[in-house]
């Protein structure tokens, strides 16, 4: 797990799952993008969250909307990959995606 935030340096102070999850969500709260990918990815999972695909997709959605390209990589892996709350969209929307992630 993660001690440090990557950005800020702020120390987690205790590293059980749900401390580190709230932490977590009050990074990506603050904007910070990796942060709303993570909670994003393991809200989708359902790892260290109950698992929520469509709150999941808006945390990564918000970090892709900054232009991360992790994030919208991994979205690009959810629709290739037909999660659920995806199945409706278009192959052509993935494709976008990728080439959206490997171009920043």
């Amino acid at each position: 797990g993660l001690e440090k935030c990557p950005l800020c340096r702020e120390p987690f102070t205790e590293y059980n799952e749900s401390k580190q999850a709230a932490q977590s969500v009050a990074l990506a709260e603050r904007g910070v993008l990796w942060a709303q990918k993570h909670v994003g990815s393991r809200m989708v999972r359902g790892e260290g969250f109950h698992k929520q695909e469509k709150i999941g997709l808006e945390w990564i959605n918000k970090a892709a909307a900054q232009n991360f390209p992790i994030a919208q990589f991994l979205i690009y892996t959810f629709y290739r990959d037909g999660l659920t709350s995806l199945q409706r969209e278009s192959h052509d929307k993935a494709i976008a995606l990728l080439l959206k992630s490997a171009n920043p």
